[in-house]
Parts: structure tokens; C-alpha cells; sequence
């Protein structure tokens, strides 16, 4: 976790290569693996035919599912009330994946973080305050 952390301040001051590696190494240290494929679905409820959807299949050594039994509060996912897009996108193929760690999570968020050079103080301080309250639930 403080790799992550070290990661992200080194992003936020433009030291991008570095906070590369520091991510990395949070990648292989909870044993985190993923890869970008696509697999055919619909995204939308009026589509008659499948298109490639672009996927992230991750697979974590520490994966477990992200229960409330223990006390904790699992957000709910919002449902998104339109009348075009689908609240998930259909796949024809088989997609089912376990549920990653928190810290697994905000691996692949710094990731996207890094790679896309985000620069709005919003998704700044958005993603600082996830990994930060996700650090303080792992205590």
C-alpha cells in the first residue's frame, strides 16, 4: 500500500517513470495479474448485433469477495435509469471474473491514473481519497 501511495505523490509532482515502477511494484507484491482483451457483447438495449467491448481481466492472489459480513459497508451500484444504454453490457461469451481486493482495485485505478496523465483536480482528489480511505479499511 505505501508503494501505491509513494506512486501517487510522485505523479502529482510529474515524475511519471517512477510512479510507474512504484505501481509495478504494488502490482507484484499483492500478486495482482491483468490484461486488456475484448470479447463480444451489446452495450446498448435496441442493438442487434454483437461488438468487441473492451475488457480488463484481472486475477489477484488475494482476490475474495468483498462481503458485509464483517462489519464493513460495501457500496451498492447505482443503476444508471436510461432508456438506451443497458445497466450491464451483455456478453456472448461466458464473463465471470471473482471480485478483486480494495488494494488490487486501486492498483489498476493508478494505472489508468498514470496512463491516461489525468490533470483535472476532481479526478485528483477523487482518486487520492479512494486510495485513502481503501488504505484505512485494510488496517
Amino acid at each position: 500500500m505505501l508503494q501505491l501511495e509513494q506512486g501517487l505523490m510522485l505523479h502529482l509532482f510529474h515524475e511519471n517513470a517512477k510512479a510507474y515502477e512504484c505501481f509495478r511494484a504494488a502490482q507484484e507484491s499483492s500478486g495482482l495479474s491483468w490484461h486488456l482483451t475484448g470479447k463480444l457483447g451489446r452495450r446498448l438495449r435496441y442493438q442487434t448485433f454483437d461488438i468487441a467491448q473492451l475488457l480488463i481481466e484481472a486475477t489477484s492472489a488475494t482476490s475474495k469477495p468483498e462481503a458485509s459480513e464483517d462489519g464493513k459497508k460495501v457500496p451498492k451500484e447505482l443503476e444508471l435509469h436510461d432508456t438506451d444504454l443497458l445497466e450491464q453490457i451483455n456478453y456472448t461469451e461466458d464473463n465471470t471474473q471473482g471480485n478483486l481486493s480494495v488494494v488490487d482495485q486501486c492498483i489498476l485505478l493508478a494505472y489508468s491514473y498514470v496512463k491516461n496523465n489525468f490533470v483535472f483536480v476532481l479526478t485528483t482528489t477523487n482518486v487520492f481519497l479512494f486510495i485513502l480511505s481503501a488504505g484505512q479499511a485494510q488496517l
